[in-house]
């Protein structure tokens, strides 16, 4: 509707939705919630190193994990690239400490410990 492609969307139809809240971005709220969950998972283990299978939250893991492999592709001269990651989320993720490279996150864990 908004690229002006052929479309049975109307804008009285645009304008029902809106008025009874319904979220056009999908993803978004998606991974606002994942995000809380993350949040809680820190305040719990002191980490954000989900593991892939956890068993109390699985989606959550896959979840970790798809951030990393998005930020790997992610272009910092973009505001969003196609996989999704904006530079929002990635400020929200480092707000929390997130491991981006489990293997420097345990080292640098390790070394504070000496």
């Amino acid at each position: 509707f908004q690229r002006g492609e052929k479309t049975y969307m109307t804008e009285e139809k645009v304008k029902v939705l809106n008025d009874i809240g319904f979220e056009w971005v999908l993803t978004g709220s998606l991974w606002e919630e994942r995000y809380a969950q993350l949040k809680t998972y820190v305040e719990e283990n002191g980490h954000t190193r989900v593991p892939l299978k956890y068993a109390k939250n699985p989606s959550l893991g896959r979840w970790v994990k798809r951030q990393k492999e998005y930020y790997k592709y992610y272009d910092s001269s973009v505001e969003k690239d196609t996989l999704g990651v904006a530079q929002r989320r990635i400020a929200l993720l480092n707000d929390i400490c997130f491991a981006w490279d489990i293997s420097d996150s345990v080292w640098v864990e390790r070394y504070k410990e000496l």
